[in-house]
Formats: structure tokens, C-alpha cells, sequence
């Protein structure tokens, strides 16, 4: 460090540096680093933004899955409710009446 120091002393001794292009130099070299900087920002929140968006489509298959999923074992659900009503006609009408029942209960002593 102190040889660059040494000879920019040098240099600008001897006329062949000033020390507005020191100045300038040094401008420039800020000035590039900022936006090597900028341009790495951007880059990695680019990355980030791909990875978060690729995170996000793969939550909404899954859900889009498991909605799939439960909707078929509804339907196998509502199959088998129909299918017992069907063979147990009169239970069905039974337990359908014994829920009124309770529930007539319930609401007329909320009164």
C-alpha cells in the first residue's frame, strides 16, 4: 500500500499525474463500482423472485391436488349416503327424523 502511495507521490511530484485526474480517476472508479453493485442487486433479486415464483406454483399444484382429492372422496361420500338411503329407505327416514327431533329441541329452548 505504501508503494502506491510512494510512487503516486511520485508521479504527481515529477508532473506526470495531477491531482484532478486523480480525482477523476477516483470518481470513476466509485462510480463503476456502484453499478457493479446495482447490476449484482438486480441479479440476485431476480434469483429470488424466479425462486419465490417457482415456490408459489408449486404450492398452487399441490393445493390444486389435494382439492382434486377431496372432491373425489366427496363424491365417494355422497355415493355411499345415496346408496344407503337406497337400501335402508326407512332408516334413513328414521334418522332424518330423529336429527329434526333434536334440533327442534335445541332451537325452541334458545327461546
Amino acid at each position: 500500500m505504501e508503494n502506491v502511495a510512494n510512487k503516486l507521490k511520485q508521479d504527481m511530484d515529477a508532473g506526470r499525474v495531477t491531482a484532478e485526474q486523480i480525482a477523476r480517476d477516483l470518481k470513476n472508479v466509485i462510480h463503476e463500482a456502484q453499478e457493479l453493485i446495482k447490476d449484482t442487486s438486480q441479479k440476485q433479486f431476480a434469483a429470488k423472485a424466479e425462486a419465490a415464483s417457482q415456490g408459489i406454483h408449486e404450492g398452487v399444484e399441490q393445493l390444486r391436488s389435494l382439492y382434486d382429492e377431496n372432491c373425489a372422496r366427496a363424491e365417494e361420500a355422497i355415493e355411499y349416503g345415496r346408496g344407503q338411503v337406497k337400501e335402508n329407505p326407512l332408516a334413513a327416514v328414521g334418522i332424518a327424523m330423529g336429527v329434526g327431533a333434536l334440533l327442534a329441541l335445541v332451537f325452541s329452548r334458545r327461546h
